[in-house]
């Protein structure tokens, strides 16, 4: 069965804390919004993995939320911007509203990239290639994407 739990590091212990809805599998993606946590795709099927579910620590419960609108396969990862998930692939960008529980569909990289990671920082989303040598910003303002230097890895 799947599990959750929490590290409280005041008291340097793992907390257990109720499990998913869904039975995960590792390939799934995390992103926090608030003082909740989203948990993206399930075990059952890679091809067909859209479940979608919020964990409540206030409450220690799960919720299941609108499912993603598309097949999420094994390669995606998350970054959270305010109130908005996005969930960023190399053949997709969606960005999820935790408020509305809506999801939409945005632009998507139209250069061929090997993602290695997906994170947010000041209103974008960057994304960096398996190599360390290519990165891309998505702005969420104008719904692009651009190309930024790497300096070199030493």
């Amino acid at each position: 069965s799947s599990q959750f739990v929490m590290y409280d590091a005041v008291s340097n212990l793992w907390i257990k804390k109720a499990s998913p809805l869904f039975h995960h599998k590792p390939a799934t993606g995390l992103a926090c919004v608030g003082n909740k946590v989203y948990l993206f795709g399930d075990v059952a099927d890679a091809k067909n993995n859209q479940n979608v579910e919020c964990f409540d620590p206030a409450l220690n419960q799960w919720t299941a939320v609108a499912p993603f609108p598309g097949k999420l396969g094994e390669h995606f990862y998350t970054g959270s911007i305010g109130q908005d998930i996005y969930v960023v692939s190399p053949k997709f960008l969606y960005r999820y509203n935790t408020t509305t529980d809506l999801w939409h569909q945005l632009s998507k990289l139209t250069t061929r990239l090997c993602i290695n990671d997906v994170w947010a920082h000041a209103g974008k989303l960057y994304c960096v290639n398996m190599s360390m040598t290519l990165m891309f910003v998505y702005n969420p303002e104008t719904d692009s994407w651009s190309k930024e230097d790497l300096p070199n890895m030493p």
